[in-house]
């Protein structure tokens, strides 16, 4: 059935794993799906349930408009998307590297050239990924953000690219804690919100957005 919809009064939410936002091992599969369940028992005519995939076949059901929610963007110019802020909190996003003594700033992406830096291929951060890529950074995709981690600790990359609190979330990151160290050039900021369809927005929403 098209627009995610798997019964009358339930609709799968798109989502990864991205602690502590998303996740299916995480209490309540994580900050946004908890925050989300509290705003569609007020503002919506149906259940949510998160519906965890990897970013590839996601990005496939976005552009394909079999979908009704997601936390996972779809391209910046998608008309038929719109986004519902969940939280009046941004988060910081920026790059982890393997703990060392100094600090860890920079005054441009140039001053870490030839580096390599694990994240999500999405279209939100695609202006960003560009200038890693311009300024001699190797991008590495992967699934999950734990995949990330287990990269910069086994040394395969350089940097993990993602919020700060993300290790703290995550089982396999909790014993490297102190091995890890988020940069403190704030790299961009994000929303906590969810994303929604317009094409079904008249079927889930009690008022018209």
């Amino acid at each position: 059935m098209r627009s995610g919809k798997l019964q009358a009064d339930v609709v799968d939410v798109l989502a990864i794993d991205y602690p502590p936002f998303t996740g299916e091992k995480l209490p309540g599969n994580g900050l946004s799906f908890r925050l989300l369940q509290a705003y569609a028992h007020k503002h919506m005519t149906v259940a949510v349930r998160p519906k965890f995939l990897p970013p590839a076949r996601v990005q496939v059901l976005l552009s394909e408009g079999a979908w009704c929610l997601s936390f996972y963007p779809p391209k910046s110019n998608n008309k038929f998307a719109g986004f519902l802020q969940l939280s009046d909190q941004w988060v910081d996003l920026g790059l982890f590297r393997r703990a060392r003594e100094d600090r860890f700033v920079w005054a441009a992406l140039q001053d870490l050239s030839g580096g390599k830096i694990a994240t999500f291929r999405t279209p939100t951060f695609g202006d960003l990924y560009s200038q890693f890529s311009q300024a001699g950074l190797e991008l590495v995709y992967v699934d999950h953000l734990e995949q990330a981690f287990k990269l910069l600790i086994n040394n395969r990359v350089d940097y993990v690219f993602a919020d700060r609190f993300a290790p703290e979330n995550m089982s396999y990151t909790q014993k490297y804690l102190t091995q890890l160290q988020f940069g403190e050039t704030i790299l961009t900021k994000t929303q906590v919100g969810f994303f929604y369809n317009k094409s079904c927005a008249s079927k889930i929403f009690r008022s018209h957005l």
